[in-house]
């Protein structure tokens, strides 16, 4: 998922979040690109399950 600068022009009160505290989905995209950096096999653990069911939904066997 990426993320346009420009869509948060919008957005004051986020704007004013990240000025108080910090835009902290952007650190944790950072240290989540740095662990996958660090160890490439991380990545793959993560990946999600095509075939899982999802929560919620009603089995059809």
């Amino acid at each position: 998922m990426t993320s346009d600068p420009a869509e948060n022009d919008h957005l004051p009160v986020y704007e004013s979040l990240v000025r108080e505290r910090g835009d902290a989905v952007a650190e944790a995209r950072l240290e989540v690109s740095n662990l996958f950096y660090r160890d490439p096999a991380l990545y793959d653990s993560v990946q999600p399950d095509l075939n899982a069911r999802s929560p919620g939904s009603i089995p059809t066997s």
